[in-house]
């Protein structure tokens, strides 16, 4: 094609050049490569979701995880001209302010400017400029999202955003420069973008995973009706606090149920019944409080443990036995009254689950040969009275 004049041809044809020469293996392979070192920074983001550390350290060690993921794009970077490098820099720091926050970012992007100091060159202080700016792109992006997940048009903007820091290059390059890598920033743009969109998509997996695991382990360990503990998990939660018993500091096992569930069933329906299940787990979950926890371990049956003193629980069995005699749950506009048996007894030695819970149980028993909604007292092993 017939451009006119050779300088009108120079002109145009130069950043096209510029721009072809960046399409080639070692641009290829730079972005590949960033691809590999996302895909692991994505998974050890993931695990170190999962560790049972404070805010602040998991905050730090992802920032540490950025950090080590810009120094590493950096090795296999392109230059575009002398001291002028094409990486993934940009978007780790920026990706540590938008998934981690910003003492993550501040410490990625301090990775990542000792890193480039390192590798020197023309362009270091375009780098010491640009990267603070792509940490504020990501901590701007999180104030914006905060921990919604990140949609691709979300992500894409993040890579747009953190493209802004090319801003700085024109303050740092002669003009002739500037003009010869132009073609190339709508390249740059793009791949940011694309950048983005693979390491923001593998965080995303990791996100989706670890909130799948903790519904799992959630549903694993309560009861879907009432959202207390299950029975494995209450028993796991009184074995731990049956084995401290001890005179100083005695445990207390209620056992409760609702007195004549049965009727309630056949005469309104089992999907009221469920609703009376749910007020009295809720109940339950009031009156116990932070003194210790609640579970339903089958049917209309529950259990307790507290890390209380006879006395105290007494008090405690008492509030959940008075509040459900005179509370009342409505079916349609018909308030319906159910009332609840309750067993307690109380433990100043190590003693396991089935031994506390089959004397709490005796003691349940007793309240409903007793005439129903009322709170039994267990005896002591050697005969005495909890009272005494």
């Amino acid at each position: 094609m017939n451009c006119g004049t050779p300088l009108v041809c120079l002109t145009f044809a130069t950043p096209f050049a510029k721009a072809r020469s960046m399409v080639e293996p070692d641009l290829i392979f730079t972005l590949l490569n960033a691809c590999g070192v996302m895909a692991l920074v994505a998974i050890c983001f993931g695990q170190i979701e999962r560790l049972p550390f404070n805010p602040l350290a998991r905050t730090l060690l992802q920032g540490l995880l950025f950090g080590c993921g810009a120094a590493l794009s950096m090795h296999a970077a392109v230059q575009l001209m002398p001291g002028y490098f094409v990486d993934a820099r940009s978007i780790f720091v920026g990706f540590a302010g938008a998934f981690a926050g910003w003492p993550a970012a501040l410490l990625a992007m301090s990775i990542a400017m000792i890193m480039r100091l390192f590798k020197g060159g023309d362009g270091i202080y375009a780098a010491m400029v640009a990267l603070p700016i792509a940490a504020m792109a990501g901590i701007g992006w999180q104030q914006v999202l905060g921990r919604r997940p990140a949609r691709l048009p979300c992500l894409a903007g993040l890579g747009r955003s953190v493209s802004g820091t090319m801003l700085v290059t024109p303050f740092f390059l002669p003009l002739s420069q500037l003009i010869s890598i132009t073609g190339n920033m709508a390249l740059l743009v793009v791949s940011n973008v694309v950048l983005a969109l693979v390491l923001g998509s593998f965080i995303e997996r990791e996100r989706r995973h670890i909130a799948r695991e903790a519904r799992l382990f959630v549903e694993a360990r309560s009861d879907a009706l009432t959202g207390l503990p299950n029975r494995r998990s209450f028993e796991r939660t009184a074995n731990r606090m049956l084995a401290g018993a001890a005179m100083t500091s005695p445990i207390s096992l209620l056992a409760l149920d609702l007195d004549h569930f049965k009727d309630v069933n056949d005469r309104y329906g089992h999907a009221f019944g469920d609703e009376v299940l749910k007020a009295t787990a809720d109940t339950i979950r009031q009156c116990v409080g932070e003194s210790g926890s609640a579970a339903r371990i089958g049917g209309e049956e529950f259990a307790v443990v507290l890390d209380l003193p006879a006395v105290a629980a007494m008090q405690v069995a008492s509030n959940i036995q008075r509040r459900l005699d005179q509370g009342r749950v409505l079916f349609g506009s018909t308030p319906v009254g159910v009332t609840i048996s309750i067993g307690l007894a109380m433990f100043t030695a190590p003693t396991e689950f089935e031994v506390a819970h089959s004397r709490a149980d005796a003691a349940l028993y007793a309240a409903k040969r007793h005439g129903r909604n009322r709170v039994e007292l267990a005896l002591m092993p050697n005969g005495q009275s909890l009272a005494a």
